[in-house]
């Protein structure tokens, strides 16, 4: 069976133009060889259908020199045969015509080898591949020899393919047959592919200007320099419009001359340079030049001050010919020794070198300075030296110590001054009059104590000389006043009283201006205040001692002494103080009072139990005697008078002291009680509680009643009758008259029954009672006023009763009243 195998190896696509097309060379090698070790830029395609086939690419060497591309075609499966067809193909680069072409030629080398035994075909070939894709065959051979060497060809492409722009590339076209039934081993091998296109060159050389350049020079003889970026056959140079000028090179690329003998003014120049093809070029811009000799000069030299320790403006007039360019200050600053300034600018024909310095402060000395210039052709120049010497013409500065515009509490006060700088004399004007020479602790400090002035106020003015003799007087007036009169303090509060509340105001003034206030309460420390405040009193006698400072420093002290006392708030918890209690004769009862200490600490506080025995309000302690009348204290071991259990009681603590009493009044009268509590301490006041009212009475009304309401059906139907309560049947609706209670006369009342939404009004005649039996036809109409429920009603015994309610025809609500049951002692009037 014969295989077909088609095997593509694609050399490296060619770029026809390269980048270094556009240097113009007359021979444009485009090389896409092997033999710099690299198959970049090539693709490989086959026709491989067993895939039997390789490309390899040499590296290192092996089956053949390094650098080389070869297709091996092996039939690893004995078989009857095979076919491989293979390609190699360069990536291609986009070509333009950089001028006339001359012509196109493809150099390469090939070699088509076999092992073991001949391939029926083994056919090379190479085609150019142009931008539309058509190819043009340059290349064939098929051969079924074992080449022993490289055999090289150079093939005439033709300057007619050429003809258009674009991507042109080199096939390597591969064709393998063999029909052998074995494994013969078959290698072509390519190398040094080339593509050489030689071409005619029209374009002129590119000149790049070195020298001279746009700027000033401070010489005759100027060198002129550029650079081609191809080789010149020749360059000269125009000065000023003139004939071209030969120049001379140190390579086919780099020219160069000096010019010579220039006049001091402006010049133009421009260059014409051959190629070896015999292309012209001049160079494409005109440089203009200037030629300037002359130093930069100077004028007007000035100063605005001479004066030791100031600025000093030092000022120069330059000028230049072309173009100034800048300048350096140096100045010594008196100590002879010179020091530059950092450099700077200017510029024009015309300008001021102008620099601010401050002058040493030693008067006399010599201060020396320069200015250094130069233009920009670097002509410099230097100016003379100038020199001043410095002066002392600003009068003293004088610093005020004392007085100060304020007040003084004595006839003497001292006048202190300071000067800037050595003074040779300084006086005082008082009030207007003559100066008075002052003395001096050194030749800046001057003092003088001025004495016997008079309480009032005065002004007071200084003069100084320096030593240069310069004279001053002090800018400011100072104004101040003597006053040795104390300040006359007046305490509005506290006053000579008793405080219950410690937290007291502190009111103060005085008959005049006060720059402090100051206080001491009980002998503490000075506390500094702004009227008016408030203080804390401590408990029993306090005393304040008011301090004032007026303005000129005179102090004064007033003291008030006062009294705080602390306060016992006090509450009869029961019996009640709001109305009068009832008390079964013979029958105990609880007096209970609170006490709170407010404002401070309290002392020991104890508590007396009183009665009205001898006055309308309670006056006596109630007797301890078991029986006594009309009351005693029924305890086991009684007192009238109780301490708090926890004594001491400091501010907001309480206790609670509580009696049992027994009343005996045969009398059955009313009688007042109250508790009077006191304390121990000097600082607390007495104080009583308010008074409650007692009756002693044989007996009392005490009935229980065991329900709270009476309800009915709901909802219950209008225009229907005798609808009894709920709790009827079960005899629910009990009043009990307890134990002990007098005999009691029971009333009974009711309200109308309304509806609360609507308004509508039930009437309390609809609503019926019986207190024998649950039987409406003996039952008794409800009325508002109250009516007999049972009369003289004996302890333990518990009266039923029963309720009935007509609903007439009426608006569907619901409908609430009250019904009252009230009892009286028997035989006491009807509620």
């Amino acid at each position: 069976m014969k295989k077909r195998f088609l095997l593509f190896f694609l050399i490296s696509t060619l770029s026809v133009l390269m980048p270094s097309i556009y240097s113009l060379q007359q021979n444009l090698v485009v090389n896409g060889n092997f033999t710099s070790g690299s198959s970049t830029g090539w693709t490989y395609s086959e026709d491989d259908s067993g895939d039997i086939a390789t490309s390899e690419f040499n590296v290192s060497g092996g089956d053949d020199d390094p650098g080389v591309w070869y297709l091996k075609a092996n039939d690893s499966e004995a078989d009857t045969g095979y076919t491989v067809v293979g390609n190699l193909t360069n990536d291609g680069g986009v070509w333009s015509n950089p001028g006339t072409l001359v012509s196109a030629t493809v150099p390469f080398s090939y070699k088509q080898t076999w092992d073991l035994a001949a391939p029926t075909t083994n056919l090379i070939k190479v085609f150019l591949i142009k931008p539309d894709s058509s190819e043009v065959m340059l290349f064939s051979r098929s051969s079924t020899a074992d080449d022993a060497a490289y055999s090289s060809e150079s093939i005439d492409v033709g300057i007619n393919n050429f003809s258009s722009d674009g991507t042109y590339r080199i096939k390597l076209y591969n064709y393998v047959e063999t029909s052998v039934a074995d494994t013969p081993l078959i290698r072509n091998f390519w190398d040094d592919i080339n593509l050489v296109l030689e071409y005619q060159d029209e374009v002129a050389p590119e000149i790049t200007v070195q020298s001279p350049i746009n700027k000033s020079y401070n010489s005759t003889s100027v060198w002129a320099n550029l650079t081609l970026n191809e080789d010149g056959n020749w360059c000269g140079y125009s000065l000023d419009g003139a004939a071209n000028v030969t120049m001379s090179n140190t390579s086919a690329t780099d020219w160069y001359i000096l010019v010579e003998s220039l006049s001091e003014s402006s010049h133009n120049i421009t260059y014409s340079c051959n190629d070896t093809a015999g292309n012209m070029n001049s160079s494409a811009v005109t440089i203009y030049f200037t030629v300037d000799l002359t130093d930069p000069q100077y004028s007007l030299n000035q100063t605005n001050s001479t004066e030791a320790g100031a600025y000093t403006l030092f000022s120069l007039y330059w000028t230049d010919n072309i173009q100034l360019a800048g300048y350096i200050f140096s100045f010594d600053n008196c100590t002879g020794t010179f020091e530059n300034d950092s450099y700077i600018e200017m510029t024009g024909t015309g300008n001021w070198s102008n620099v601010s310095k401050w002058i040493n402060s030693t008067t006399g000395c010599t201060i020396q300075w320069r200015v250094y210039a130069n233009d920009t052709a670097g002509n410099m120049n230097v100016s003379d030296i100038y020199s001043f010497n410095t002066i002392d013409s600003t009068s003293p500065q004088i610093t005020i110590q004392s007085p100060l515009n304020r007040s003084y509490n004595s006839t003497s006060v001292w006048a202190n001054l300071t000067l800037n700088e050595d003074g040779d004399w300084c006086g005082y004007s008082l009030d207007g009059a003559a100066n008075v020479t002052m003395s001096n602790t050194s030749a800046a400090d001057w003092y003088i104590l001025v004495e016997s002035l008079s309480e009032s106020g005065h002004y007071i003015t200084y003069s100084c000389n320096d030593t240069a003799g310069n004279m001053n007087v002090s800018e400011v007036t100072i104004y101040f006043s003597v006053d040795i009169t104390l300040p006359t303090i007046y305490i509005a509060s506290p006053d000579n009283i008793t405080y219950k509340d410690k937290q007291i105001d502190l009111n103060v003034s005085a008959d005049e201006d006060i720059d402090a206030w100051r206080y001491s309460l009980n002998g503490n420390a000075n506390v500094t205040f702004s009227p008016n405040t408030t203080i804390t009193a401590t408990e029993g006698i306090n005393s304040i001692t008011v301090y004032a400072n007026d303005t000129a420093g005179n102090l004064n002290s007033t003291t008030v002494y006062f009294s705080f006392n602390t306060t016992l708030e006090l509450v009869l918890e029961e019996p009640s103080t709001s109305f009068t209690t009832a008390i079964i004769q013979n029958t105990t009862f609880i007096v209970n009072a609170t006490v709170i200490c407010r404002q401070g600490s309290c002392g020991d506080v104890s508590a007396t139990i009183r009665y009205n025995k001898t006055s309308e309000n309670p006056d006596t302690p109630i007797n301890i005697t078991q029986g006594a009348e009309p009351l005693f204290i029924d305890e086991v071991s009684p007192l009238s008078t109780k301490s708090c259990p926890t004594n001491p009681l400091s501010e907001n603590e309480y206790c609670n002291i509580t009696w049992v009493l027994n009343a005996t009044d045969p009398g059955l009268d009313f009688w007042k009680l109250d508790v009077n509590f006191s304390s121990d301490s000097g600082w607390t006041t007495k104080n009583n509680t308010l008074s409650s009212e007692i009756e002693v009475v044989p007996c009392i009304v005490d009935l229980t009643v065991t329900w709270s309401s009476i309800d009915f059906d709901d909802p219950l139907t209008p225009n229907t009758y005798e609808n009894p309560a709920l709790g009827n049947d079960n005899n629910l609706y009990n009043i009990t008259i307890n134990d002990g209670s007098c005999n009691t006369d029971l009333y009974i009342k009711g309200t109308d029954m309304e509806d609360n939404d609507v308004g509508y009004v039930l009437g309390v005649g609809n609503l019926t009672w019986n207190n024998v039996s649950d039987s409406y036809a003996t039952s008794y109409n409800m009325t508002d006023t109250y009516a007999p429920l049972k009369i003289d009603v004996p302890p333990l015994t518990n009266l039923t009763t029963w309720y009935w309610i007509n609903v007439p025809p009426i608006f569907a609500a619901d409908y609430n009243g009250t019904v009252f049951i009230q009892g009286v002692m028997n035989g006491d009037p009807q509620p």
